[in-house]
């Protein structure tokens, strides 16, 4: 768990591909609780052959928990589970 404002939310290449930000907009995301990230669009690229941005993203974060998952070996479901027909 991360005490850091919007972790999923702030998604620069996202926002760049639906038209929302460009190379060079400075994003601002505040969470509820007033900490802020900061996010730009530095350039273009390609990755696996696919286009793709360089984000550059400024912020802190604090752990402010540790969970430990355990795996019984007899739970048929210990690795997940899809919903996803294959």
């Amino acid at each position: 768990m991360w005490n850091s404002p919007g972790y999923g939310e702030f998604s620069s290449p996202h926002l760049y591909a639906d038209g929302t930000m460009d190379l060079g907009d400075l994003l601002l995301h505040e969470s509820v609780i007033g900490t802020v990230f900061e996010g730009r669009i530095l350039g273009h690229a390609r990755a696996g052959g696919y286009r793709a941005v360089i984000p550059e993203i400024y912020g802190n974060a604090y752990v402010t928990a540790i969970s430990q998952a355990i795996l019984e070996p007899e739970d048929p479901l210990k690795y997940g589970f899809s919903t996803r027909v294959v």
